[in-house]
């Protein structure tokens, strides 16, 4: 539109915020800011320089950038002419669509990791805590302040800083979350220091430990022991092993004569009877006469029991 004067038509420029060079920016997907992290920086910039509802609206867009900014314009305007209307349309948009259940659930079941440390695991808690609390049907308690607290003690490594911590808030109810979070941090300091200081007392102190004459005769007792360990092992082995072959073969000895008593026959030595047999054997292994105790024929072929039958 032209003025009466005929002159050229102004041109509309954006308003210029005080601060808005600094503001943080989001464009959906991919962004270095989540949309709540977003929503809660620009709602706070906004409010700090006292602007209008219009001028709000022309803040929050022009803190908008790529898919999310062309997603709003392509909005009926009568849709997008409030802040807050804009901020619930980005919430349908790209918002946390995990339902409640799930989010209740991950909270619940937070349980620090086997190496994760302090730190790092409260840091956790608070993050699924904080996500669940910016649901609207969240059902988180009033307190939840405590609810926070107690599921943090809950989630630690079962230890003794666990216990230490639930004893002190058995003392004393009324501490809140910051209260035992420093307090957990501090007893881990106070656990992982002295470990270091003796483990570094021991590596200073350690060769001229080994050195004494106490450590010298332990060390010569102990070759002892072991040397009396390893003759035993072997003489165990070698009757285990005599055990299993048997006895010896026949004819590997080498004979034994024996006299009897009336000095009519020197014989060799007979073997050793068999377990259950009347019957007894040479080294040579023929049989030894039960009546005469010569070897080489049996009993009933003897030759004593044949003259004795004929009346010699």
């Amino acid at each position: 539109m032209t003025d009466p004067a005929g002159a050229a038509p102004r041109p509309s420029v954006m308003p210029v915020f005080m601060g808005a060079p600094w503001a943080p920016r989001f464009g959906g997907p991919g962004s270095e800011l989540q949309l709540q992290e977003w929503v809660s920086q620009t709602k706070y910039l906004a409010g700090l320089q006292g602007l209008s509802d219009q001028q709000q609206v022309q803040f929050v867009l022009g803190s908008l950038e790529g898919e999310a900014k062309r997603e709003v314009l392509a909005t009926p305007e009568a849709s997008r002419n409030t802040v807050g209307k804009i901020f619930e349309l980005l919430k349908e948009l790209y918002g946390d669509r995990t339902s409640v259940a799930a989010l209740r659930a991950q909270f619940f079941n937070c349980k620090q990791g086997p190496k994760q440390p302090l730190r790092s695991f409260s840091l956790q808690v608070r993050e699924l805590f904080n996500r669940l609390k910016r649901r609207e049907d969240s059902g988180l308690p009033a307190d939840d302040d405590k609810l926070l607290r107690d599921q943090f003690i809950l989630g630690l490594r079962d230890g003794q800083l666990k216990q230490t911590l639930k004893l002190q808030l058995r003392g004393n109810a009324t501490l809140k979350f910051e209260d035992i979070q420093k307090e957990a941090l501090a007893l881990e300091m106070d656990q992982v220091e002295p470990d270091a200081h003796a483990t570094d007392c021991f590596a200073a102190s350690a060769t001229p430990r080994d050195s004494t004459p106490m450590a010298d005769w332990k060390k010569e007792l102990r070759e002892e022991i072991m040397k009396d360990v390893k003759e035993q092992m072997s003489h165990l082995s070698k009757t285990l092993l005599d055990e299993l072959r048997g006895p010896p073969s026949r004819g590997l000895q080498p004979p034994r004569e024996r006299s009897y008593s009336d000095g009519s026959w020197r014989g060799r030595q007979s073997a050793p009877r068999p377990p259950n047999s009347r019957f007894q054997w040479d080294e040579q292994g023929q049989p030894i006469c039960s009546r005469c105790g010569k070897a080489g024929h049996m009993s009933r072929n003897c030759p004593s029991r044949r003259a004795s039958q004929e009346g010699f």
